[in-house]
């Protein structure tokens, strides 16, 4: 760069600076996208919904609602944990771990939930006492 005049040097340093915030710009966008709060979402907390939740371990788990009404959302809480968002789930190998858990609206969004299938609930999802 001695021999260059002094008009072309900050030109190429502008270069070279564009070019590596475009690179770092293509490798961020390739990361995992994270689960959004349902508020984010832009949708109403869905009744046979099949969500995804951020857990406490980072992991995420899975739960179906069941119902809503009144400020509470009644679900069926999954066994099964995910490390990403899953593009789509086998619901055959879904796992019952808590049926009718009762959560408020806002305690339902602080769970960051994202709605990832659907499946009609059935009456005996319904019928089945709490746990």
């Amino acid at each position: 760069m001695k021999n260059l005049s002094p008009m072309i040097r900050p030109a190429i340093c502008l270069i070279a600076i564009g070019f590596l915030t475009m690179i770092s710009a293509c490798n961020s966008s390739q990361q995992t996208e994270p689960v959004r709060p349902a508020a984010a979402q832009k949708s109403e907390v869905k009744s046979g919904g099949i969500y995804v939740y951020k857990g406490g371990d980072g992991s995420l788990g899975t739960l179906k609602v069941l119902a809503t009404g009144d400020g509470t959302v009644d679900v069926l809480l999954y066994k099964n944990r995910f490390q990403t968002v899953p593009r789509s789930i086998d619901l055959k190998t879904l796992e019952v771990n808590v049926k009718h858990e009762i959560l408020s609206v806002r305690g339902f969004q602080n769970w960051q939930p994202q709605m990832v299938a659907e499946q009609p609930v059935t009456k005996e999802e319904l019928a089945e006492p709490p746990q």
